[in-house]
C-alpha cells in the first residue's frame, strides 16, 4: 500500500477511546436534559415514550458527545529498543484522563515530530469525539488531533479502517473482522462496545482500561500487517503506569 510504504512503524501512536453517557439511567437526567435527548430521537414529528428514550440512553448515548464522556483512552506506541508499549489512562475525571493525555501528546511530539496518530475508524469517531470533549470542558484541543486547518493532502493522521477501504464509500470493516481476516489476535475477547456503559457504572474501570489497551495493540498490528512486518502477541507489550 502506497500510502504507508515509507511511514515507519516507530512514528505511529496508535490510539482508541472508550465512551459511557453521563448517567447510568435516563430517568436520572435533569428536565433539561431530557428535553435534549427527547429532541435528539424525535422521529416526524414524534416523541418515543419515556421507556423508549431510556431504553436508547443506555445503548446509544455514548455514541454522542453531548450526552456522554470519555472514561478511558489508550496509546500504544514502538519504542526505541523495539519494546512495544502501551499506556492507558481511566477514571471516573474526564478532566484528569484528557489532561494527562494531551500532556504525555506533547511529550511525544517534542521528542518526535514525525509521529502520527492511528486509529481504527479514528477519523470518524475517535479523534472526532475528544475534539469535542476537550472543547466542551474548555481545554484546548491538542494540535496532534486538530486537523481542522489541514488540506487533505496535508493531513497526517491515519485510519485502518480508511486505509481497509482503500478510500472507497463503503462502510469497510469492524476492527474484530480485521483481525479474524489478517490472523491477527483479537482484542474483544473480555469485552465487547456496548458492554462498556455496564462496567463502568459497576467500577470495573480496570476491566475498561484493559479492552481499550488491547484494541490499540490490535489496531497497530493491523498497521504492521498492512506493511508487512510481523506482528506482537499481547503477551510482548509492556504496559506503562
Amino acid at each position: 500500500m502506497k500510502i504507508i510504504r515509507n511511514i515507519k512503524s516507530e512514528n505511529i501512536l496508535t490510539i482508541d477511546i472508550e465512551t459511557v453517557r453521563y448517567l447510568e439511567k435516563f430517568s436520572d437526567l435533569s428536565d433539561e436534559w431530557k428535553s435534549a435527548w427527547s429532541y435528539k430521537n424525535k422521529q416526524e414529528g414524534i416523541v418515543p415514550s419515556d421507556e423508549e428514550l431510556g431504553l436508547l440512553w443506555e445503548k446509544s448515548a455514548s455514541l454522542y458527545a453531548e450526552f456522554s464522556k470519555v472514561c478511558a483512552i489508550s496509546m500504544t506506541y514502538l519504542a526505541k529498543d523495539g519494546v512495544l508499549k502501551c499506556k492507558t489512562y481511566a477514571g471516573t475525571s474526564e478532566e484528569k484522563i484528557l489532561k494527562n493525555f494531551e500532556s504525555d501528546l506533547t511529550k511525544f511530539y517534542s521528542f518526535n515530530s514525525a509521529y502520527r496518530i492511528l486509529g481504527h475508524a479514528a477519523k470518524y469517531f475517535d479523534i472526532p469525539f475528544l475534539c469535542k470533549r476537550y472543547m466542551a470542558l474548555e481545554l484546548d484541543i491538542p494540535s496532534a488531533l486538530d486537523e481542522s486547518q489541514a488540506k487533505p493532502w496535508e493531513m497526517v493522521n491515519l485510519d485502518t479502517n480508511e486505509l481497509w477501504r482503500s478510500f472507497g464509500t463503503g462502510a469497510g470493516s469492524s476492527l474484530q473482522a480485521l483481525c479474524a481476516l489478517l490472523q491477527i489476535p483479537t482484542s474483544k475477547a473480555d469485552l465487547v462496545g456496548d458492554e462498556v456503559g455496564k462496567a463502568y457504572f459497576k467500577g470495573d474501570i480496570e476491566r475498561i482500561s484493559k479492552y481499550c489497551s488491547l484494541d490499540t495493540i490490535a489496531t497497530f498490528n493491523v498497521f504492521r500487517k498492512f506493511k508487512k512486518e510481523s506482528i506482537f502477541a499481547f503477551s510482548d507489550v509492556v504496559y506503562v503506569k
